[in-house]
């Protein structure tokens, strides 16, 4: 009610423009109020059974004008709105109270109880708002529960409201509207540790870590007792690679909460993340104990008992996380590469397809096909792989390149194998690997000069491998350079290549 009474109250008048025009600001005011308590006193009003309506046809009655007039009487030309404003506020308010309390009591009151009213009314649909907005933002509404929360604060500053509008907006995606609310809850309480922990968590989640530590630390110094808190800056602090002060929250979390599988499953991660698996499996093992629906779990269990060379089992638990969610490529894509390091190549290839349908973007399933069947010698069928690969990504290949041109070796496509390790090499000069191959093709063709120029670029950059001195020394006994095929076959010795021996022992005696 107050929105539109309190207006009123102000405007209301008694007499004409032309009437007041030679009156003072306060003497206008002071008429006005006169003929606001002839209507309170003519109508018999009181707050109970007051008639806005009433009260404006009285108005109008006894003055013949609209009452929102009355706010022109006020304006200087001269002025902006604001100092307009400004100066309704500070010269002109004190005056209208004043007159009301020496003239007319009565008003007065009309204005207290419609203020409380207002108040009262407000609270009571802000609150609706805020509880629908707190019901929709848990079944997973945000943009309703965003709405909701935004009438709510639309009718009171409420520090709840915002922290929840700001979880909404997180939600959603909107993360400067979240920092932005969150920072508004704690303008109104500076201990609202709930608030700060939110601010904390929307930092780390977007990656910055260290600026999220303030955050955590007034969180906890706000309310020491928070499980979640603890363990969602002991998550943070894994993310730092700081792991012995990770422990420290993670387990302050579980020594408050000690149910709690979040903070076990984190202390199983941050084990993990320092490669310390068989502590990674004991804590989520742990977790299963009190929480068997946990995909994560499961399939991080399997990760580290694949990181062990455990590969059976790592498939057991990568089985169990499929059959809880089978849309998850991640868990197709490894255990494919488990059953690849058991030779079970055909089981491999189905994973790594199954994983490429759930997510074609992740590329790695697809290439690992290939690698999958240059493991089974199945070369051609390698080479269409890497083939598609090429044709499907122009921009981002030279890797497929490389291994079309192992695959090309092998199957014994010498100027094929040419052309593309020679594409790989014309982008990257420093692929040892790339120029072994590219030797082995050309002297496979005869080209005899060109695989020592290879064989000679890939010892400059790796000069401790001993096969390759060993390779190049056979190629020089090709083209009877025997004095630089036994300095290589001496080479490889000294770096203890055992088929040097019979070499040197056969073509070196003198």
């Amino acid at each position: 009610m107050i929105k539109k009474l309190f207006p009123l109250l102000l405007l209301w008048t008694s007499l004409s423009i032309h009437t007041f025009s030679q009156q003072t600001d306060a003497e206008l005011i002071s008429d006005a109020v006169g003929v606001l308590c002839e209507c309170i006193t003519d109508e018999g009003e009181t707050f109970e059974n007051f008639d806005e309506d009433k009260m404006e046809e009285c108005y109008k009655e006894k003055t013949g004008i609209d009452s929102l007039d009355f706010a022109t009487l006020f304006e200087d030309s001269t002025k902006t709105e604001a100092e307009n404003d400004l100066y309704f506020e500070n010269e002109l308010m004190p005056v209208f109270i004043n007159s009301i309390i020496t003239q007319c009591p009565d008003l007065l009151t009309f204005m207290m109880e419609a203020a409380q009213e207002e108040e009262k009314n407000n609270l009571d649909t802000a609150t609706q708002h805020y509880e629908d907005g707190v019901s929709n933002y848990e079944n997973g509404n945000y943009q309703l529960a965003i709405a909701e929360l935004t009438s709510a604060l639309k009718l009171v500053n409420d520090k709840d409201a915002f922290n929840f509008r700001g979880l909404s907006k997180m939600k959603s995606g909107d993360y400067y509207g979240a920092i932005s609310d969150f920072n508004s809850a704690i303008e109104l309480d500076s201990t609202f540790s709930s608030a700060h922990q939110n601010l904390g968590y929307l930092k780390m989640m977007n990656g910055a870590y260290e600026d999220a530590i303030s955050d955590y630390q007034n969180a906890i110094k706000f309310d020491s007792t928070n499980h979640v808190t603890h363990n969602n800056f002991g998550l943070n602090y894994i993310y730092l690679q700081e792991f012995d002060e990770s422990l420290v929250h993670l387990e302050r979390a579980i020594e408050l909460a000690p149910n709690y599988p979040t903070a076990i499953q984190n202390i199983g991660y941050n084990h993990l993340q320092q490669g310390n698996y068989e502590m990674a499996i004991k804590y989520y093992s742990d977790v299963l104990e009190i929480d068997s629906t946990s995909v994560i779990t499961f399939q991080n269990i399997g990760f580290s008992y694949e990181q062990i060379e455990l590969y059976e089992k790592a498939i057991e638990y990568y089985t169990i996380a499929i059959s809880m969610d089978n849309t998850e490529q991640w868990n197709f894509n490894r255990r494919g590469l488990s059953y690849g390091n058991l030779e079970e190549y055909d089981l491999a290839i189905e994973d790594f397809r199954k994983a490429f349908s759930l997510d074609s973007t992740q590329v790695v399933n697809y290439s690992n096909i290939g690698i999958m069947y240059e493991n089974q010698e199945k070369y051609d069928q390698a080479i269409e792989i890497y083939t598609e690969l090429i044709e499907a990504y122009p921009d981002d290949n030279l890797e497929y390149y490389y291994r079309r041109g192992l695959n090309e070796y092998y199957a014994e496509n010498y100027e094929y194998a040419l052309t593309d390790l020679t594409e790989v090499i014309n982008v990257y000069k420093e692929s040892a690997e790339a120029y072994d191959y590219r030797a082995r093709s050309n002297a496979k063709l005869g080209n005899f000069d060109a695989a020592i120029s290879d064989y000679t670029n890939s010892i400059q950059l790796y000069p401790q491998d001993s096969e390759i001195y060993l390779e190049r020394g056979e190629i020089y006994l090709e083209i009877e350079n025997s004095q630089k095929a036994c300095t290589d076959f001496v080479l490889a010795q000294q770096l203890g290549n055992e088929d040097a021996d019979e070499l040197i022992a056969t073509h070196c005696a003198d």
